[in-house]
């Protein structure tokens, strides 16, 4: 978004974006010719700002169609414009994907890690962390292996 106003957008909507209503958008995927680019709010922090390229380059990884610009909206899943709202779906969970592989989840909570060291360790916002390690069940399958195999350990 920094290198807008040298592209040619006015100089008082990159300022509006940036400065006075930073949570209005998170990043966009904009089709140009044959591919697209991401444009992304730099006011963002840095994890936040990860989890939005994630989430548009999924959309380009899953092979999504469009013909207009797609907004990621702060304070919402998904798109302010979705052309579907599966595709948002699907973006939304690979781009988590990408950032937090369900296989790395699941060994940080078999080690017991919580949101922030998980946050810390994937360099991911603590809402992402949670939504990986919660979401995708790695904490609930960390637990009953955890007790199976003391259910075995114990002959029972």
């Amino acid at each position: 978004m920094d290198d807008l106003v040298a592209a040619g957008c006015p100089e008082q909507s990159v300022a509006f974006f940036a400065s006075e209503r930073p949570d209005v958008w998170s990043a966009a995927l904009v089709p140009a010719g044959t591919g697209q680019f991401i444009v992304e709010n730099t006011a963002h922090l840095p994890r936040r700002r990860r989890y939005n390229i994630a989430h548009e380059m999924a959309h380009v990884l899953l092979e999504h169609e469009f013909d207009r610009v797609m907004f990621s909206a702060e304070g919402r899943r998904g798109c302010a414009n979705p052309a579907s709202k599966d595709q948002e779906w699907e973006a939304a969970e690979l781009g988590a994907e990408l950032l937090l592989p369900y296989a790395a989840a699941y060994e940080a909570a078999k080690a017991h890690k919580i949101n922030e060291q998980v946050a810390d360790l994937f360099d991911v916002s603590i809402p992402v962390a949670r939504w990986r390690m919660n979401g995708t069940g790695a904490r609930i399958v960390a637990q009953r292996t955890a007790a199976k195999w003391a259910n075995f350990r114990m002959g029972t």
